[in-house]
């Protein structure tokens, strides 16, 4: 995560948090060969429309709704839309989104027609006319239903504030705000003591009642209301008789919920503190506007009614930045959608049963020749004739006759089969149960073949190393080779086929790519065949499991003692986790569309390592796997715990681990030395929290849903008052509920 720090407001600290990327100066094989494993409608427009295109797309805002500004002004956020494909679960780059204004006279768009980015993501600026009240922008792909969203935007006069019902005040007491241009509805004023809501109980448009917040300290506050962007000026109000303040022992630990009206309180025990802002919540695809401040109470009480503050009518923000697309991204994503439109297309287990007992007998034979069809960039089949080089008792090595020389040796190719047999087919299903053997001959087949070289084309900054297709799994589908095949790349250092590959180049990356190719094979055997799930699981668990699959190999090999080996299977896993820590505040743990990035996987691998951890005796990989349950309810039905109290765990955890006595047993992986595992990787344990010190701060900006911001703050000693904190939505307003974010707060020291 980054945060770009700006010009004190009010004596406070404003920064913001971004989705700027921070990567390290690796070489491309190490990131990328393991890792590519493979609107709300209110009424009719009156206009014609253009082409609707395609009607499988569904637009749904990501940022800008309901914003609240001065006439004549152009919006501080812009309005974003994201469109998203639903057969392919995943967002839909490169198409065009239309913008009107469809209520307000004056209004402007920037732009009438934005084209989706990489992301699927459309952005356009939009400023009020001069008249007071409500205006609608419209952003389409057509005219079916759900097909265009409306952003609602309002123009208000700024409030004004002319004074206070008294000079002090206690936490708990009423206190009456004098001015004119207030709203009727008392939950509309947004009244702000030093940055923490206050509660409306009485509005008029010349006066409001309101409740001085219960978390803080005895000290001079600046009161101020609003509504969106738009403050009145502030006035003095100097708080007494302070409530006692929580005290937090040392390893002790509380939650902060956002979404309460005033979501605040009072730490009193001087020390070090960790917070994490948290949104535990399996909607990567948004964002969740968010606020996390501080209010120290050692600052000297002036006299009350002082000068007033200065006019805050705008803010910053920063949302996720598009990252860029990985090398064979598209291809990977066309798998998985044929993939889930085979499992939801429904399956027949008496075609599997029929041509299982057809190849009963045919265990493959050293020498023996085979036809194979392999899936193309493309989405067609190529056919492919491969020999038999190695069998094995749970491995048959087939290698493509077309395979440039020189190849793999027999040597060589007794050793990876020896290697796929113990530890990794040994491990891999030992731990998630067996795949399937719809073809009868008791051996899953491994395909080396320059038709997977081809999937990556040349000058990419990566290449796919290797992939499982359930289709073979399915006899009578097009394509399918009616068995358990993994498809992997041969040696090419020529480049005929693709990027220029060495035998030794194959023989470091194919273990690890069999190791998470088994698990993806095992998984849809357990899930489909054995559970009868009619829809494939999510995109972060499918892909946590298997990432999770390279590390119990690397973990059964460093018990052996063979450490050079793990570090292998490992390392890439580590380069993903150091993404997501370099990327926390913007990267999701969660993803469910596309084939994830870097920094997603990365934080699918160590959440679900973290939950193999604390789960290990209850079979949990096995329950995770063996279900037509998905995603957050197939995590909180294998391990009895609410998902939201886990995740919010699992991400304190992945700064907490290691960090002295902690009284709540999810702060720590129970088997794993965090920073300990990470010192094997170049650059090491790489999360670096936000150090707020002892001073005051502000923090907004947006995360996005399974996402989590980390920051250190100190509350200082010899501060009888402590330090009040406040977590909410930008503006004040209680942050938006189906974010679910809140900020978890550790006492370090």
């Amino acid at each position: 995560m980054t945060h770009r720090r700006a010009e004190p407001l009010s004596g406070k600290t404003c920064c913001t948090w971004d989705g700027s990327l921070r990567r390290h100066a690796l070489p491309w094989v190490l990131l990328w060969i393991p890792l590519l494993l493979v609107g709300c409608r209110q009424d009719s427009l009156t206009d014609p429309l253009p082409d609707p295109g395609p009607a499988n797309l569904l637009v749904r805002p990501v940022a800008g709704n309901h914003q609240v500004f001065l006439p004549g002004s152009e919006l501080p956020d812009p309005l974003v839309v994201e469109v998203f494909d639903l057969d392919a679960r995943s967002p839909s780059p490169g198409v065009s989104v239309f913008w009107e204004v469809v209520l307000g006279d004056g209004a402007v768009l920037e732009s009438d027609t934005v084209v989706t980015d990489a992301q699927g993501r459309a952005a356009n600026r939009f400023a009020l006319g001069s008249g007071l009240g409500q205006y609608v922008v419209r952003a389409t792909v057509g005219r079916e239903d759900q097909r265009w969203f409306d952003f609602e935007a309002r123009a208000v006069e700024t409030m004004v504030l002319s004074d206070l019902s008294v000079g002090s005040a206690a936490p708990g007491d009423i206190v009456g705000l004098l001015g004119t241009g207030f709203l009727s509805t008392p939950d509309s004023n947004v009244v702000l003591f030093s940055g923490v809501r206050g509660r409306v109980f009485y509005a008029s448009p010349t006066r409001l009642d309101v409740e001085v917040p219960a978390c803080l300290p005895e000290r001079s506050v600046d009161v101020s209301v609003g509504l969106g962007w738009v403050r009145s000026e502030s006035r003095g109000l100097t708080i007494r008789d302070a409530q006692d303040p929580t005290l937090l022992d040392v390893g002790a630990d509380l939650v902060l919920a956002g979404s309460g009206v005033t979501a605040c309180l009072r730490l009193g025990a001087p020390g070090e503190y960790v917070a994490v802002v948290q949104s535990p919540t399996c909607m990567a695809e948004r964002t969740f506007q968010a606020r996390f401040l501080g209010v120290q109470g050692d600052l000297v009480v002036p006299q009350a009614g002082g000068t007033p503050g200065p006019v805050v009518t705008h803010g910053e923000y920063r949302g996720p930045q598009p990252e860029t697309l990985r090398a064979g991204s598209d291809w990977e994503e066309g798998l998985r959608r044929r993939e889930r439109e085979l499992i939801e297309a429904g399956w027949s287990p008496g075609a599997r049963d029929l041509a299982a007992a057809a190849a009963a007998a045919s265990v493959p034979e050293l020498g023996e020749v085979r036809e194979f069809e392999v899936l193309n960039r493309g989405g067609g089949f190529d056919p492919v004739t491969a020999t038999a080089r190695w069998v094995g008792s749970q491995v048959a090595i087939f290698v493509d006759q077309a395979s440039p020389a020189p190849g793999l040796g027999d040597p060589d190719l007794e050793a990876l089969g020896a290697k796929f047999e113990d530890p990794i087919f040994s491990v891999v299903s030992g731990s998630f149960g067996m795949p399937s053997d719809i073809d009868g001959n008791r051996r899953v087949v491994v395909l080396l073949t320059p038709r997977v070289n081809a999937l990556s084309g040349s000058g990419e900054d990566g290449i796919v190393g290797g992939f499982f297709y359930a289709g073979d799994l399915l006899p009578g589908e097009e394509g399918s080779n009616g068995g358990e095949v993994f498809y992997s790349l041969v040696p090419d250092p020529g480049g005929t086929m693709g990027p220029s590959i060495s035998v030794d180049e194959v023989k470091l990356w194919v273990p690890a790519v069999l190791a998470h190719e088994l698990q993806h094979m095992i998984h849809f055997n357990r899930r489909v065949f054995e559970s009868g799930a009619l829809t494939g699981e999510t995109l972060w668990l499918s892909e946590g499991l298997a990432h999770l699959a390279e590390q119990l190999v690397a973990d059964t090999l460093s018990a052996r003692g063979e450490s050079e080996e793990a570090a292998v299977f490992l390392r890439a896993n580590l380069l993903r986790g150091q993404e997501y820590m370099d990327s926390a505040g913007s990267a999701s743990a969660l993803q469910d569309a596309g084939t994830g990035t870097l920094a997603e996987r990365g934080g699918a691998w160590l959440f679900t390592r973290y939950v193999e951890e604390h789960f290990r005796t209850a079979s949990i990989l096995e329950r995770l796997t063996a279900t037509a349950l998905s995603g957050e309810a197939n995590v909180e039905a294998a391990t009895g715990l609410p998902f939201a109290d886990l995740f919010s765990g699992w991400s304190a955890a992945v700064y907490t681990d290691g960090q002295g006595a902690l009284t709540d047993a999810l702060l720590v992986y129970p088997f794993t030395d965090l920073r300990g595992l990470f010192s094997a990787a170049p650059g090491g344990y790489t999360l670096a929290p936000e150090d707020l010190g002892d001073s005051e701060w502000e923090y907004s900006g947006s995360i996005p849903g399974g996402g989590s911001a980390y920051f250190l703050f100190t509350v200082p000693a010899g501060d009888l008052q402590g330090t009040a904190l406040g977590i909410g939505r930008w503006d004040g307003g209680p942050t938006a509920p189906l974010g679910q974010l809140r900020v978890r707060i550790i006492r370090t020291s």
